[in-house]
């Protein structure tokens, strides 16, 4: 047990009756092995017996801590303090219950106090990393968790800050590397297994994050943060149900961590829960006044100029120099948002250019990824083998590039009863590296039975598929060509709108070039110039739907994409917010409204802004029509 060996100081201030003795070390035992009960109660009758022993009443407020009793146990860490301030272990002990309440800066100080006194402690410099990471003080979190690896390179807490510390400032990388460290000096520690599907979820492997995460629960079942996690990766799955169970029960664990009410939010709206979701935002806020998360969820769905006016008054109370990078994105998010309801358009530039630069300084764009697949896939797609014309029927993929409307599409044509909305899975690509693997035995021989058994599916129990995987789009030539009776849709809008949209959302994994403008505008174009390319070698599997044309005039561009899908007409394809289906994407507000134009245009607002992205949009010659 840290902090109450025997050392000669407590032998200094031992009671000289044997019994005390007696008592004190049964005390330490019980606690050592997890008898909290046990350990209180032998530790009050030495307690009693030597009521000035200062490390006798430090070892019953750290039981107390232990317990729960937090104010018993900070009431008991103060006497102990008065009796002997320079006692680090006790300076150090109580730090962590300031931790536990969430008092970071005062949990700091105390650990530097105990540091001060005994410079050579591994475990106190971890402490203090922890506290300032958590406090905000990044650089200062790092180097107090250095210094503890420095003289304990076998501390696993110390490596579980700097893995949480370069996560945060968006060094994954290095994350990943001192929290699979942590795993190799203590593989049985959850909170390093937790914080590895973190890590995970970030950088777009969700497989393995949950592999993570559910290794996390199953060493400490009680790990509240770890079924957030869990929640959180489920989420991203489209497995909402499930994504909700787990995030409840981080609640029943922990009732008052906001960071848990906003992940329930999240999941309410994607269901379709938009009024739930507000709640849930707003008791988030509640709990932490300060977390930019909650803010910027709650931005969203500003509808009056009021709101957006109060939004912002209770967003300037928050104290930024304590937030992580990732939070003050979330607030800058925020801020725009509410400008943006004010028609103070220089006001949201301002803040949407600023969340957008630290983002992606912390993301790197990494746009020449698609830019250079695309290319390949069109060198290669000529190879693509020739099959049964009916091979695909009932496959229909909706792509483009993100917030193109690609979601209303899919709102309005999950409305047929047969279809079965697969959201943005990544089926397809799995299944053409799949079948291109050459893999020995291989128990299928067209594309679409790779695709179905990644799915899951079998082609006798379904009919219609909805696949809206949008990076799709740099697979059209082979789907078109493997699958000749599946369905493409091409999502097309504005290119300005859409590289607006795109920049105003704080899009997640796999999205990073959305923070920039001039990136997002070179992949637009590289989309396009492949869809072109594709509509030109399978003019009859691909239907270009305009978002401009569709949100002017519904009514028409819905009946004749129906018509190109050869289903039956009905009324209600065109009410798709009307629609209980789940939508778990950023568009998941505008998605339950019913269509509109009112974004139609918007990127004028915002013209000197999107000027470089204009520049080189007008230069590759795709666009000048629409600029």
């Amino acid at each position: 047990m840290a902090g109450f060996g025997k050392t000669n100081k407590e032998r200094q201030m031992t009671p000289k009756s044997e019994s005390t003795v007696d008592y004190l070390h049964s005390a330490i035992q019980h606690y050592q092995q997890g008898n909290l009960l046990e350990a209180k109660q032998a530790c009050k009758v030495a307690a009693t017996r030597e009521p000035q022993n200062a490390l006798t009443i430090g070892l019953l407020a750290t039981i107390e801590k232990g317990l729960g009793n937090l104010e018993e146990a900070e009431r008991l860490f103060s006497k102990s303090l008065l009796i002997e301030p320079r006692q680090p272990d006790i300076l150090n002990n109580y730090a962590g219950l300031l931790i536990d309440k969430g008092e970071f800066k005062a949990a700091s100080i105390l650990s530097d106090k105990a540091i001060r006194i005994a410079p050579f402690s591994a475990a106190y410099y971890s402490r203090m990393g922890y506290a300032l990471w958590k406090a905000g003080k990044h650089d200062k979190a790092l180097q107090a968790s250095t210094k503890a690896i420095e003289l304990d390179p076998d501390l696993v807490d110390a490596y579980e800050n700097l893995g949480g510390i370069h996560q945060e400032q968006g060094r994954l990388d290095q994350a990943l590397e001192v929290t699979l460290k942590a795993i190799d000096l203590k593989p049985d520690h959850a909170g390093a297994h937790m914080n590895l599907g973190g890590i995970l979820k970030e950088q777009g492997q969700l497989d393995k994050a949950l592999e993570a995460t559910l290794k996390a629960i199953e060493l400490k079942p009680d790990h509240a943060g770890a079924h957030m996690n869990l929640g959180g990766i489920l989420k991203e799955q489209g497995q909402l149900d499930k994504a909700l169970e787990a995030t409840l029960k981080a609640i029943e664990l922990k009732a008052d961590h906001a960071d848990f009410h906003t992940m329930l939010g999240t999941i309410a709206e994607a269901k379709g829960d938009l009024d739930k979701g507000k709640d849930r935002f707003n008791r988030s806020l509640e709990i932490n006044p300060h977390q930019g998360w909650a803010y910027f969820e709650t931005s969203r769905y500003l509808v009056s100029t009021e709101e957006a006016t109060s939004l912002l008054n209770l967003i300037g109370k928050v104290h930024e120099t304590t937030l992580s990078p990732k939070e003050i994105i979330s607030l800058a998010f925020a801020k725009s948002n509410c400008y943006h309801k004010l028609n103070e358009f220089l006001n949201s530039t301002k803040h949407l250019s600023n969340a957008n630069k630290i983002k992606i300084r912390l993301k790197p764009s990494k746009k020449d990824d698609y830019i250079c697949i695309t290319e390949k896939l069109l060198e290669a797609e000529s190879n693509a083998p020739n099959t049964n014309s009916s091979c695909g029927k009932g496959r229909v993929f909706i792509v483009g590039v993100p917030r193109c409307g690609s979601t209303l599409t899919e709102s309005i044509l999950s409305i047929n009863p047969l279809a079965a909305d697969l959201g943005e899975t990544t089926a397809l690509p799995k299944a053409i590296k799949q079948l291109s693997s050459n893999e020995q035995n291989l128990p299928f021989e067209t594309l679409e039975e790779v695709y179905l058994d990644q799915l899951n599916m079998s082609s006798v129990a379904l009919g219609i598929t909805l696949d809206k995987q949008l990076y799709n789009y740099m697979y059209s030539g082979i789907i078109a060509s493997s699958m000749p009776a599946a369905k493409i849709i091409h999502c097309r809008r504005n290119p300005l709108d859409n590289i607006l949209s795109m920049y105003r959302s704080n899009l997640t994994v796999g999205n990073n070039y959305t923070s920039s403008l001039e990136d997002s505008a070179e992949v637009l174009i590289s989309q396009e110039n492949a869809m072109r390319h594709f509509k030109q070698h399978y003019p009859v599997s691909i239907f270009t739907l305009s978002y401009e044309a569709l949100v002017n005039e519904p009514q028409q561009q819905i009946q004749q994409l129906i018509s190109w899908l050869e289903w039956d007409w009905n009324e209600f394809y065109l009410e798709p917010h009307k629609s209980t289906r789940v939508i778990n994407t950023a568009s998941v507000i505008q998605a339950r409204q019913p269509i509109n134009n009112k974004s139609v245009g918007g990127w004028k607002n915002y013209a000197e802004m999107l000027e470089p992205a204009r520049r080189i949009l007008i230069e590759s010659g795709l666009f000048k029509s629409e600029i």
